[in-house]
């Protein structure tokens, strides 16, 4: 054997045995890897699954601003931090006894008596709020002050006036204990049926009306679950700043 045979053929064993080391190498390096990755993927999903609870609790505590449970930037900036949204059934499922609707037994609907007025006076009441600059926001410039106290301003929250607007019309309905309404009242009726006009539109609720056909007094809709502002909190609120007419 000639002596470029054997450097021909030493040659081609260090390569093998090169390519053999390189390959161990990958495998070694591969393997590695993998026990990295085992090592570490549980650690790594619990930091991931930690990071969207935070995410998630902080949406939920924090939602996002300018919207149904956060507040509208319209909307009284004191008053925002009492929403509290809820899942309410609608209690006043339309019932009949088979030749008349009859009305649910509420507080607030059938034959007028003192007590429903004083019902009604509670939710009304707060119409006129006094309010702390900082309660109103950047409304106070539109506003007028107090006259009982210079550093406050006179306001209101909308859902007042329009339960304001409701017993109008509910009290227009029953004129023999209310009396006939005069020129003034009645304008003001009109005032008030358009205004709860335009709210129900503004607020278009979309949740569903379920009908059930009865033989004998046609369709009538079922009592449903709606997505609801708590309004007692927001009826204390008003109440604890009602400006007192004299």
């Amino acid at each position: 054997m000639g002596e470029e045979e054997n450097d021909e053929l030493l040659s081609k064993e260090v390569g093998e045995d090169a390519s053999k080391e390189a390959g161990q190498f990958r495998k070694q390096i591969a393997s590695s890897v993998i026990r990295k990755i085992i090592e570490y993927f549980p650690w790594a999903l619990s930091f991931l699954l930690a990071v969207a609870l935070v995410i998630v609790t902080t949406w939920k505590l924090h939602p996002p601003t300018n919207s149904y449970a956060a507040g509208w930037y319209t909307e009284m900036p004191a008053a925002r931090s009492l929403i509290q949204v809820i899942l309410d059934g609608q209690p006043n499922e339309i019932q009949h006894d088979g030749d008349e609707f009859v009305p649910p037994v509420r507080e607030y609907v059938g034959k007028p008596t003192p007590e429903m007025d004083n019902a009604w006076d509670k939710l009304e009441a707060p119409i006129i709020l006094e309010l702390e600059k900082d309660e109103i926001g950047t409304f106070a410039p539109l506003l007028m002050r107090s006259p009982k106290n210079n550093t406050k301003y006179l306001s209101g929250i909308q859902v007042i006036h329009q339960l304001h607007c409701l017993n109008a019309v509910r009290k227009g309905v029953y004129q023999d204990f209310y009396g006939i309404p005069d020129k003034h009242q009645l304008l003001h009726m009109d005032h008030c049926i358009d205004l709860i006009r335009t709210v129900l539109q503004c607020n278009s609720d979309l949740t569903p009306t379920l009908y059930t056909s009865r033989i004998d007094h046609g369709l009538l809709g079922k009592p449903r679950t709606h997505t609801c502002r708590n309004f007692e909190p927001i009826l204390k609120w008003a109440t604890e700043r009602k400006y007192a007419l004299e």
